[in-house]
């Protein structure tokens, strides 16, 4: 299924089906504020488990959860008040924030994990789509680790060349292919693990 959406404006109706699909274990493709990313729902077992073999990876390799808001990210993984503050100031944005699980993740998905990495993505169609879902998403890129030629990503080919693997595209046009900022909270004091276009200045200046 081929979904055209406005980035702006989504259509509800639209968001609506994108959801269905989740509820129903598809693998989604959609756009953030960096690029587009596979996902599927959190508590879906069997479609977390296809994610890892689209991707050909092992499931000891963690994906990232997409959260609607903090107060979910609370939910679903130990903040303390520093990080929180820190954390706040970037969010929604183009920023993964590694933290410590809570036991409300999935055991599924969590397995001998004990941090996982979160997104608050600045755009309208996952901000929707979150909302309606109620609960997070896993999330992976669509390219391989070791894909260097690639700038941007169109939707549209994507679906006619994954169409039997992936139940829904969502195609809110061609985007230029960037990565988020990763810091990670586990340690003291935060690490920039990898400067994307998030700006990581705040967090490799304070202590």
């Amino acid at each position: 299924m081929l979904l055209e959406i406005h980035p702006e404006n989504p259509q509800r109706r639209l968001i609506t089906k994108v959801v269905d699909q989740l509820k129903a274990g598809g693998i989604v493709l959609m756009p953030t504020d960096t690029n587009y990313g596979l996902t599927c729902d959190v508590y879906s077992k069997s479609a977390t488990m296809q994610l890892y073999q689209f991707r050909k990876l092992s499931p000891k390799k963690p994906f990232s959860v997409l959260c609607e808001d903090l107060k979910q990210v609370s939910e679903y993984t130990y903040m303390e008040t520093p990080a929180y503050r820190k954390i706040r100031r970037c969010l929604p944005g183009p920023y993964t924030f590694i933290l410590k699980a809570s036991g409300t993740m999935p055991r599924h998905f969590k397995a001998s994990r004990k941090e996982i990495g979160v997104r608050i993505p600045d755009h309208p169609i996952c901000q929707m789509v979150l909302e309606e879902l109620g609960h997070p998403l896993l999330i992976t890129s669509i390219l391989p680790e070791d894909e260097e030629s690639a700038q941007s990503i169109d939707p549209t080919e994507i679906h006619q060349q994954e169409k039997a693997l992936i139940r829904c595209v969502v195609d809110a046009g061609v985007m230029p292919l960037e990565h988020s900022t990763v810091v990670d909270f586990t340690v003291s004091p935060p690490k920039v693990v990898r400067t994307g276009k998030g700006d990581p200045s705040v967090f490799e200046t304070e202590s």
